[in-house]
């Protein structure tokens, strides 16, 4: 951050929230490290500052147990400069326990490991390699902390490749042993696995919350008393992993609480990463509303601080349920929705997954003969099979993405995949900020009835923040 220490020991002493994550504050006399929002307040003098947990843990810090920096919330640069090394740095958060993680996040960027290298201390100030160690150590201490499952497990799920390793580097850098965080998690009952995830206030939870419930697709999601519960299936080398997923909200804490299945524990680092683009926790709400609070001038209410793009869990998932949607209700998609998912969902207990984008990929029947029946137009049924050759062909994931306008028109090659579409998926899936869905239903009356929306100069104005237009002006037609 471009501060100088004073400006920001005045933001420690306040404890601005808006400031969380961006920064975090080592303690020279106690050898800890505190988020910016921590009660403790030591003395100016006492106080050096860092980009990252990474480089505080580097600089021989150790993270505070009272504001617990591995629960603060991440953050998107609107820099293209920056892009990279936050790109690489949010999968790294979903690869941490992969077993060449800087290789595969190189080949997704397509640049050398030397470049990332370089890119990424720039940015942060330690190495990619130093990075993954402290995401390992920190998803190890939350496991340990306010979970009861075993410590082999805690070391696993946090991607360590042994025990011993895991114990050996817990006590080299945090001088405490695994075991003198888990006396702190005493009370907590075996195989209930409950992590948080930390987001930045404000957030606007039951918006987003009420979009996820009008499109729930029975038997595979429900929304229920603020609770989002739905089936997942990760794929982690040649394995599958399933399970059941439970999202709430803990507002006074600032976090999501999310509750798996134990069969997801192995890709609890992948789920998580899921979670945070589902629920577009790296927002940064204050740097946004003061873009955008100008459209409320026109539109009272149009743009509210805090209001989050509602993002995925699964690119194929996306693309099917914008396919069905178009030029549809929202009702009546998620009737075909249901069907689809109970024709060709793998059933799992009382639930059904989603299906895979292997199911339709150049399928032997004809594919019109598959998803007519359940009254899915041969043009819908041929963009279904398209995105999912188009998945098995370039395989990642679409939020992994640099160009995300190269991958809009590659989606508009598909048949049956027109702009709406293709923007609609970008802004779901590929944490497009910067996309106005004029050519939805919702948008287009909202714009003839305040018509200086349409004015291309405004609209310029509003960059790159124009998907939270977009989302601001469905949630207040909706009566978000």
């Amino acid at each position: 951050m471009n501060l100088d220490d004073k400006s920001l020991y005045r933001i420690f002493r306040t404890r601005d929230a808006r400031y969380d994550g961006r920064f975090f504050v080592g303690v020279k006399t106690t050898g800890i490290y505190c988020r910016p929002v921590c009660p403790t307040m030591p003395k100016e003098e006492n106080c050096v500052y860092f980009e990252s947990q990474a480089a505080a843990e580097k600089a021989g810090f150790r993270p505070c147990l009272l504001c617990r920096p591995e629960l603060a919330p991440g953050y998107a640069p609107i820099d293209f400069r920056r892009n990279m090394a936050h790109r690489a740095r949010r999968m790294f958060d979903e690869k941490i326990s992969s077993e060449k993680p800087i290789e595969e996040v190189c080949h997704v960027l397509g640049c050398t490991d030397r470049h990332l290298r370089r890119v990424f201390h720039e940015e942060f100030g330690v190495t990619p390699i130093e990075y993954l160690q402290t995401c390992r150590l920190l998803l190890a201490k939350e496991l340990l902390t306010d979970t009861g499952i075993s410590m082999t497990d805690v070391a696993y799920a946090s991607g360590f490749r042994s025990v011993r390793r895991f114990n050996t580097l817990f006590k080299k850098k945090y001088n405490l042993t695994p075991t003198s965080f888990r006396k702190k998690a005493a009370g907590k009952v075996p195989g209930e696995i409950t992590v948080k995830v930390g987001y930045r206030k404000p957030f606007l939870y039951e918006p987003l919350l009420k979009f996820i419930a009008d499109r729930a697709i029975e038997g595979m999601e429900k929304v229920e008393k603020g609770v989002y519960t739905r089936t997942i299936s990760i794929r982690k080398g040649n394995k599958k992993y399933s399970g059941l997923l439970h999202i709430s909200n803990n507002e006074k804490k600032s976090c999501l609480h999310l509750t798996i299945s134990e069969s997801l524990l192995p890709v609890l680092p992948e789920l998580m990463a899921k979670v945070k683009n589902q629920f577009d926790l790296y927002a940064s709400p204050e740097e946004i509303y003061e873009g955008l609070s100008p459209v409320n001038d026109i539109v009272p209410g149009a743009f509210v601080k805090g209001t989050r793009i509602p993002g995925s869990m699964d690119d194929f998932e996306i693309c099917v349920r914008a396919i069905i949607g178009q030029l549809v209700s929202v009702k009546g998609a998620r009737t075909t929705l249901r069907k689809f998912v109970e024709a060709f969902g793998e059933k799992t207990g009382d639930w059904y997954l989603f299906p895979t984008c292997e199911q339709f990929a150049g399928h032997e029947s004809d594919i019109t003969e598959m998803l007519g029946p359940l009254g899915i137009t041969k043009m819908k049924a041929c963009a279904i099979e398209g995105v999912a050759r188009y998945l098995m062909e370039n395989p990642g994931s679409f939020r992994d993405t640099l160009d995300v306008e190269s991958k809009i028109k590659d989606l508009m090659e598909i048949r049956g995949i027109g702009k709406w579409t293709a923007e609609y998926i970008s802004m779901r899936t590929m944490q497009n900020t910067n996309i106005l869905l004029d050519r939805d239903y919702g948008i287009r009356k909202m714009m003839d009835n305040f018509p200086a929306l349409k004015d291309k100069k405004l609209q310029e104005s509003w960059n790159p923040w124009k998907t939270y237009v977009t989302v601001g002006l469905w949630n207040l037609e909706m009566g978000g």
